[in-house]
């Protein structure tokens, strides 16, 4: 209805209309603060838009975990360490520790603070070899300085920065030498 003049969708008004109702819940997060108020923080997550944004969230990454990570995964050394910059539920970092647990690998997950990294801090902060960084989205690429990594995953991200040609840029120095 409405601008589609009651027209069957197609496959680009479908991904045109995705992209926008995933950049209205994209809005939905926790103010920073709320995390030290137990009665705010509970009534953040109990909020409808935040439930749906995190309900698609995990069900989206149900269907996808193994997907995620099938075009890369063969390339990945045993031992690496890998960033999932702006991870959200961390969909690729997931799908390795899940179909990839051979390989003894350390992550490094980086978002903005929002509710789908909320989740994921909470359901993989049991892993000892998961590290989490809250993002300062004003900052182009705030990590650890002596921290590098033989791989970087940045999936769904670049066209939601500011300044992406930057973040990329830093990320080159980011990587340990010798690795592609």
């Amino acid at each position: 209805v409405g601008f589609l003049g009651n027209r069957v969708i197609d496959i680009f008004d479908f991904h045109f209309l995705r992209q926008t109702y995933r950049a209205k819940f994209q809005e939905v997060s926790l103010d920073h603060g709320d995390e030290k108020n137990p009665s705010k923080f509970l009534a953040a997550w109990q909020e409808p838009g935040t439930m749906f944004y995190l309900l698609q969230s995990v069900w989206r990454y149900s269907k996808s975990a193994f997907l995620e990570i099938y075009p890369f995964y063969r390339f990945i050394k045993p031992k690496s360490h890998i960033l999932e910059y702006g991870c959200g539920i961390a969909p690729a970092t997931q799908g390795l520790i899940r179909y990839c647990s051979y390989k003894n690998l350390k992550f490094t997950l980086a978002d903005i603070s929002q509710i789908a990294f909320l989740y994921v801090r909470w359901k993989l902060s049991q892993k000892p070899y998961v590290n989490f960084i809250t993002i300062n989205p004003s900052i182009a690429l705030n990590l650890p300085k002596d921290e590098q990594y033989d791989t970087i995953i940045c999936l769904t991200v670049l066209e939601h920065l500011t300044n992406p040609t930057e973040v990329v840029e830093n990320f080159i120095g980011k990587l340990k030498p010798g690795v592609c």
